[in-house]
């Protein structure tokens, strides 16, 4: 399923929808002010059959980072791909992994990536398109630092002072 998950509009205005398939009304209520975002940023995931596609239009120069942290209420969710904390197992092993968003904005990462060898920026140790509706993003412009948060559990990013596009 594509889902458009933010936009900023003219003016850095956050505006915005993001339906989790779980009733939510899909419309965001955030209208926080941030100057140092790009004015026309779009984020696009879209879970497919065998990926996840992400999309960013409206890009500014610098770099962008895109993470993804299972939030549902599992007992053991993955956050390996989360660009912050990642994944610790029971042994103490972490993995933490962050994909670059390549210059074009499309990225395509292909399910079942390895934990102890996943190539950042092509694969996902996501399994399939259940997890659609379970995920929290996170979005970071390489050269400002600037970061935007979205989808089911914008908390899990609380401690980094992101922007939270819907919560």
């Amino acid at each position: 399923m594509k889902r458009t998950l933010f936009t900023l509009a003219s003016l850095s205005l956050l505006a915005g929808c993001f339906d989790t398939g779980t009733g939510d009304s899909g419309t965001s209520t955030d209208t926080t002010t941030d100057t140092q975002t790009p004015a026309e940023l779009a984020a696009t995931v879209e879970w497919g059959a065998s990926s996840i596609t992400v999309t960013l239009t409206g890009m500014d120069d610098g770099g962008y980072y895109f993470g993804m942290a299972e939030s549902s209420a599992s007992t053991d969710p993955w956050t390996g791909e989360d660009c912050m904390d990642g994944y610790t197992t029971g042994s103490g092993t972490n993995y933490t992994y962050c994909h670059p968003v390549p210059a074009s904005g499309v990225m395509t990462l292909n399910y079942g990536g390895g934990f102890d060898d996943l190539a950042e920026g092509s694969e996902t140790v996501f399994g399939s398109q259940a997890f659609d509706g379970d995920v929290t993003y996170y979005l970071e412009e390489t050269s400002t630092g600037d970061c935007w948060v979205f989808g089911r559990a914008s908390s899990h990013y609380d401690n980094l002072g992101c922007t939270g596009v819907f919560k």
